[in-house]
Order: C-alpha cells, then sequence, then structure tokens
C-alpha cells in the first residue's frame, strides 16, 4: 500500500496504490434483514463521533485472483422466492472464484467514481465466465451514468452507455420514483448468446440462438 499522509488533516485519503493477493470477501444477509457488512460501517460512525465524511481518492486498485460470495438468507426463505434450476443464476446465493479487478476512482459522501480497467471471474454452478469487463461508472445525486462499458463472456460480447439523470441513489431508489427521470441507453452487440442470457434472466426461456444488436 503506498499513500499520501499530507492529505489525512483534510479530511482525505489518497491512496496511490493498493495490490492484494487472493483476497476474501463473504456477504451475509441473516434472517432478520442484517447484512454483516452493515456492522463494520456502524463501527467505524461510532469511533469517529458521527458519519463518516472522509474522501477516499483510489489512483490504482487491484484484487488478484480472490473470491467473493453472497447469501442472503431473507430473500431465500421468502414465501415468494421460487425455486431455480441448476441452469439459473441464483443472486442471492452465489459465488465468484478467480475475481480479479483493476480500477482507479473516487469515494464521497456525495461522490462515487470508478474507472474500471479490467475485471474477471466465473460461476462453477452455474457456470459461466465473465472474461473482460471494463467502463466508467459515476454516481452522483444529479444522476448516475455508466459510459464506455465493455462485457465479454465466453459466449457474447457487447458495448453499453446508459445513464439516468435526477436519479439520486444516495436517497435511496424507488421505481415509482424513476418514471420522472430521464433516461438514455445505447446498446451494440456482435453477438448476444440467448442460452447465456437465460442463465440470469430465466423468464427469457422461450428464445434460443443468439443475436446481433445495434
Amino acid at each position: 500500500v503506498k499513500y499520501d499522509p499530507l492529505l489525512l488533516p483534510q479530511k482525505q485519503l489518497h491512496i496511490n496504490s493498493l495490490i492484494i493477493e487472493q483476497p476474501i470477501a463473504h456477504f451475509v444477509r441473516s434472517k432478520k434483514g442484517d447484512w454483516n457488512f452493515i456492522q463494520l460501517i456502524k463501527a467505524a460512525d461510532t469511533s469517529s463521533g458521527g458519519t463518516f465524511d472522509w474522501t477516499i481518492i483510489l489512483d490504482d486498485v487491484q484484487l488478484k485472483r480472490g473470491s467473493a460470495s453472497l447469501v442472503d438468507s431473507l430473500s431465500l426463505s421468502s414465501p415468494d422466492h421460487l425455486p431455480l434450476s441448476d441452469s439459473t443464476v441464483e443472486y442471492h446465493n452465489f459465488v465468484a472464484h478467480d475475481f480479479t479487478v483493476s480500477l482507479s476512482g473516487t469515494l464521497a459522501p456525495d461522490l462515487i467514481k470508478a474507472s474500471i480497467n479490467q475485471m474477471s471471474f466465473y460461476l462453477r454452478q452455474p457456470e459461466f465466465q465473465l472474461t473482460h469487463f471494463k467502463g466508467d461508472v459515476v454516481v452522483e445525486p444529479t444522476g448516475a451514468s455508466a459510459n464506455n462499458i465493455i462485457l465479454q463472456t465466453s459466449h457474447s460480447y457487447l458495448e453499453l452507455d446508459a445513464s439516468m439523470r435526477r436519479l439520486n441513489l444516495f436517497k435511496g431508489a424507488e421505481l415509482s420514483a424513476m418514471r420522472y427521470d430521464s433516461t438514455r441507453l445505447h446498446l451494440r452487440s456482435n453477438n448476444i448468446d440467448f442460452y447465456e442470457l437465460r442463465q440470469f434472466i430465466p423468464q427469457i426461456d422461450f428464445l434460443d440462438g443468439s443475436a446481433l444488436v445495434e
């Protein structure tokens, strides 16, 4: 880890370089609805005597060959939760293996900005591999955008630019309020494999083959 200590009195943490080899992260939600990482955020707020209002600037962050798992027990135990086949991604219980990412960005109370140079991982069940992902993501009180997105998997390739103005994710997002937001979406694809897409959206099981989108 390399950082600039001169900015600490200004409540700024400038990290020039951060490289983590084989990190492991577990995100767990209990049946009561509590996420395990929320306790860390509450502990930071309590120790500082208030809300964490620092600005963190990341010049170069690299996570290499890690793994990340998520188990949402509240959603899994809900009567509305339907059983899924082994060929469908369970969003409430999955493990991403060989997770690698290289990025730069800024984290502030009213700004999240990330330039992802490379991200990749694979799932064992169902079998899925994200071979390459890059793009620029910005979240502000005035809106959110994702530009220059390139997503490549074992069987699909697409490019994406999207933005939504007047959407303030810092105050939470409700579907009913999004009807007043201005949305822009530009999608280009040399190939979209519908079998692969059905792993994430089982409702389109009537589609088969592949498509080119412009």
